[in-house]
């Protein structure tokens, strides 16, 4: 089990969160990763799998727009013991899970590149 777990979302100030129905087929649940990129770039209102590419060891992020990159958002610390790996990166939780720690982010685009993603 990782030793950090991370979950990005578009709203501030979240002291617990809730499982959710997320994409087509996906089970109801709270969903979090333990790579803080990933989390971060989730964090983008609208964003998915279909925003990202795996380029020579690289992720890159493509088809969101200026406004969407620059947007704010929130990362959040989870405890890595309320999950049980979903697939690939992906844990999930079926339970509420209490936040931990919240990190707000100003420009997502901005931490994404300081992280070692590449925009567009």
């Amino acid at each position: 089990m990782p030793k950090k777990m991370y979950h990005g979302s578009s709203r501030k100030g979240a002291k617990v969160l809730r499982p959710s129905k997320k994409g087509k087929g996906k089970p109801a649940g709270v969903y979090a990763t333990p790579r803080k990129g990933l989390a971060v770039f989730f964090a983008i209102k609208g964003a998915g799998w279909r925003n990202l590419r795996r380029e020579k060891g690289r992720w890159k992020v493509t088809g969101l727009s200026d406004k969407e990159l620059s947007s704010s958002g929130s990362l959040y610390r989870l405890n890595p013991k309320k999950f049980k790996r979903y697939q690939g990166w992906e844990y999930i939780s079926e339970d509420s899970v209490k936040v931990k720690r919240e990190e707000r982010i100003d420009n997502i685009g901005k931490e994404l590149k300081s992280l070692g993603f590449k925009i567009n």
